[in-house]
């Protein structure tokens, strides 16, 4: 009896902690923002500051191109506060907003598809 009482708690709680796994990955986002980090203390001091936050799951700065990867939870902190604590720290920090794909060969294709329609 004890068994089958063990397992029916383990199986709910499994049940609750897999759901909220899967809403929360619906709430992380990933930003990228460079900032002027020179050095590997440089990038130390970043990354351990950003992490501290409440929500942010990683943060990884690549110091070749002076840019912060950061993964976190948008219902617990947002681009600008994690911006804001790479400045008070000394560095810059400007967001780079993703940019949407090119799709040149499409473009080109339709004015030649035009061209030949006319």
């Amino acid at each position: 009896m004890k068994k089958i009482l063990l397992s029916s708690i383990f199986a709910v709680l499994m049940t609750v902690l897999f759901s909220n796994q899967i809403f929360a990955a619906d709430t992380v986002k990933e930003a990228k923002i460079k900032t002027s980090a020179f050095s590997w203390m440089c990038k130390n001091k970043i990354e351990s500051a950003v992490k501290d936050f409440d929500g942010v799951k990683s943060a990884d700065l690549n110091l070749e191109e002076k840019v912060l990867t950061v993964k976190f939870d948008e219902t617990k902190i947002d681009v600008e506060k994690i911006s804001q604590k790479i400045k008070d720290l000394g560095y810059t920090a400007e967001y780079i907003k993703e940019k949407p794909a090119d799709n040149k060969a499409g473009d080109k294709n339709s004015g030649e598809k035009n061209l030949m329609s006319n």
